[in-house]
Parts: C-alpha cells; sequence; structure tokens
C-alpha cells in the first residue's frame, strides 16, 4: 500500500526505493510526534 505525499514534503524515497526514515516515522509514530519528525525533516532536506 503506497501513501500519498504531498507536493513539496520533504519526504522522499532513496535510489534503491527504500523509504525514508521520516516516511517510516509518518507511517509508524502518532500524530504529535510524526508533526514534530516532519517539521524536523524539512529542515534536513
Amino acid at each position: 500500500m503506497r501513501v500519498i505525499i504531498p507536493a513539496g514534503s520533504a519526504i522522499r524515497t532513496t535510489a534503491q526505493g527504500m523509504r525514508s526514515p521520516c516516511e517510516d516515522a509518518r507511517l509508524e509514530l502518532p500524530r504529535d510526534t510524526f508533526r514534530e519528525i516532519t517539521r524536523s525533516c524539512s529542515l534536513v532536506s
């Protein structure tokens, strides 16, 4: 199952097609935590 990722999101897949840590966090963590992580991911990119 694919998650739809909003345009301009920091989440990317690598050349190998693996999910990025940010995407894993988005899929697995509770909403508040996931918001924090997404914010951190945006800073990284």
